[in-house]
């Protein structure tokens, strides 16, 4: 992840988040599948809340790009789903992938 990180600070003047929830993802793996859906909905809480901090409009959330590995492409995709159904907010951009740098 430190890779991944560090590429995106050298490339965009952003603010990067990292969600550890490595206390859920290994668990058996149907209780890790079951807690993607907290996780994404905590992450897309996070989100609400930077936004309406910052008294941000709901467009804001266009600013966010979510990016996760494994099941953390799972979870990104519960976040944006989340976001979308509560909160009528549309993530930037969300990219998953199958598997781990």
């Amino acid at each position: 992840y430190t890779t991944l990180f560090r590429s995106l600070l050298q490339r965009e003047d952003c603010n990067v988040i990292l969600v550890d929830w490595s206390g859920g993802a290994k668990t058996l793996y149907g209780q890790s599948v079951g807690n993607t859906r907290l996780v994404g909905a905590q992450t897309a809480e996070l989100i609400r809340f930077l936004i309406k901090s910052a008294s941000g409009s709901p467009d804001s959330a266009k600013m966010f790009y979510i990016v996760g590995f494994s099941l953390g492409g799972q979870t990104a995709g519960f976040a944006g789903k989340y976001l979308k159904e509560k909160a009528r907010m549309t993530l930037g951009r969300i990219t998953g992938k199958e598997t781990q740098l």
